[in-house]
């Protein structure tokens, strides 16, 4: 495991402090979605991965100003990044559950579930029980890496580039995630739903 204070380590914590973190604050700006560092101080928690190289990561939630929160408190999705940076490399990790009803005939699901398009990465399907006056709902999950290894130290806005593409293919599936659960119903905004899933989750 590599030494947390290396100079690597150091170096890396250093641009995620000044440049990364910043610019990812810069990509929600003048959006409805919300960033969140999941920390009390509004920054991110930076851990060292353990390998033989130097990483370290960190996490945020994506929420929406707009989310369609139930009577219960609950939002019809959950989202979140996981960023991963080492000196001359980078991994986004992308999360996205997305609710349904436990009542939802999985027939409705089919288009999702047994998409061709996710065949490489396919999607998860779990129960979660109720509890409270929370009830029981499905979750489907996604999720997707990208990143890349460079001769050069770490492509920052090449990282950043990435990640406002990838905010961006979110930002419109949650948009649809909010339409659905007013009608879980819907046919097209089901088929709105998938469209946009297939462009955020690729299997290849």
């Amino acid at each position: 495991m590599p030494d947390p204070q290396t100079p690597d380590h150091d170096t890396t914590e250093g641009l995620i402090r000044t440049e990364i973190w910043p610019g990812i604050e810069g990509i929600f700006e003048g959006t409805e979605l919300r960033l969140d560092a999941a920390s009390e101080n509004g920054q991110p928690r930076i851990d060292t991965e353990p390998g033989p190289e130097t990483a370290v990561s960190f996490l945020f939630l994506v929420s929406s100003s707009e989310d369609p929160w139930s009577e219960n408190g609950r939002s019809p999705y959950f989202c979140r990044f996981n960023i991963t940076c080492k000196r001359r490399g980078y991994m986004v990790g992308t999360d996205l559950y997305i609710l349904f009803p436990e009542e939802t005939d999985m027939n409705r699901l089919r288009p999702i579930l047994g998409n061709r398009m996710f065949s490489g990465n396919p999607p998860s399907l779990r129960h979660e029980i109720g509890h409270g006056d929370l009830p029981g709902v499905l979750v489907v999950g996604f999720s997707h890496g990208s990143g890349g290894e460079y001769y050069g130290d770490l492509p920052v806005a090449t990282m950043l580039a990435d990640l406002a593409e990838r905010i961006n293919y979110l930002r419109r599936a949650i948009r649809v995630v909010h339409k659905l659960s007013e009608d879980y119903t819907s046919d097209t905004q089901l088929n709105r739903l998938v469209r946009e899933l297939e462009k955020c989750f690729p299997a290849h």
